[in-house]
């Protein structure tokens, strides 16, 4: 886990190849995946298979946006960093019924077990903004669905992949949710270490297969 004593980062998006971008904040990889603040407009074309790499720790926004409908595929590489979210009851990108995206969250590292839900030393979400996010969520980790269809719909064409995922955090908070992605399916590849202070129907999610 890093630590910050004063963010210095300027937000940015870097193309880095075809179909293949960094970025350093929250915002910046909201915007890749939802077109929040109109970067696919900018661009005028938007690849279906995307690659994010994503650079250092991030802390994801107070927002739920709808992945952006033109992409297919989408891996989400955090290189061993870790996000936080500015709000543990959202802060994610929401996969729609009838979407059929498949997603990948590779390399996520976060361990943590202090016993607040709140840390001070989080970076804003985007390049302005004051220092501090909460670390677990009811939302699963980045991408969820739709919490109004979850009561009608019991199964999506969409898919989300962990890929080396270590999520160790230990303590309950109330929100601690790791696998909560309802009616969308979870895939486990690679090797994956998830440990969190709910059971039950409390994780959430829609397990399917892992290796």
């Amino acid at each position: 886990m890093a630590y910050f004593s004063q963010y210095r980062a300027k937000a940015a998006i870097n193309r880095i190849g075809l179909g293949n971008y960094a970025v350093d904040t929250g915002s910046d990889l909201f915007d890749l995946l939802s077109n929040s603040n109109g970067y696919w407009n900018r661009q005028g074309n938007t690849p279906e298979n995307i690659t994010i790499n994503v650079t250092k720790d991030i802390t994801l926004p107070r927002t739920q946006p709808n992945i952006y409908p033109k992409i297919k595929n989408v891996n989400v590489n955090f290189q061993g960093h870790e996000f936080f979210v500015d709000n543990q009851n959202g802060s994610a990108i929401i996969i729609p019924p009838t979407s059929t995206v498949q997603v990948m969250i590779s390399n996520l590292n976060t361990i943590y077990t202090y016993g607040t839900n709140w840390y001070f030393s989080a970076p804003p979400s985007s390049n302005r903004g004051n220092f501090g996010a909460y670390v677990a969520t009811r939302m699963g980790l980045l991408f969820s669905s739709d919490s109004s269809e979850t009561k009608s719909v019991i199964s999506s064409n969409a898919q989300i992949t962990y890929n080396n995922v270590t999520y160790i955090v230990p303590r309950d908070y109330r929100v601690n949710q790791p696998l909560s992605s309802y009616y969308i399916p979870i895939n486990f590849i690679g090797n994956n270490h998830i440990e969190n202070g709910v059971s039950g129907r409390a994780l959430g999610g829609s397990v399917q297969h892992q290796s």
